[in-house]
């Protein structure tokens, strides 16, 4: 959807951005979303809006290791979750 309609896709993220924030347990969830809102942020040229969507969740983020989160390169991240369930 992100290609297809980019504004229906942010609304999508901003509802789950307020359901993971009502549920708990539910924070490294957030953290991702909270990417995919900065992103947009970037998107609309407001780096300041980007930074304050993420800032809260870098130490979550660094604590479950996510390595998507903390870095952006998933493709990477997968190969070395993939090559530590060996």
């Amino acid at each position: 959807m992100l290609a297809s309609d980019p504004k229906a896709a942010f609304q999508h993220f901003v509802s789950a951005d307020c359901y993971y924030a009502a549920t708990p347990g539910a924070d490294l969830h957030r953290a991702y979303v909270a990417t995919q809102l900065a992103t947009h942020a970037v998107t609309q040229g407001d780096g300041v809006r980007a930074l304050a969507l993420i800032g809260p969740h870098i130490d979550r983020a660094a604590r479950s290791e996510n390595a998507v989160l903390l870095t952006g390169r998933s493709a990477e991240a997968r190969t070395v979750r993939l090559d530590s369930l060996g």
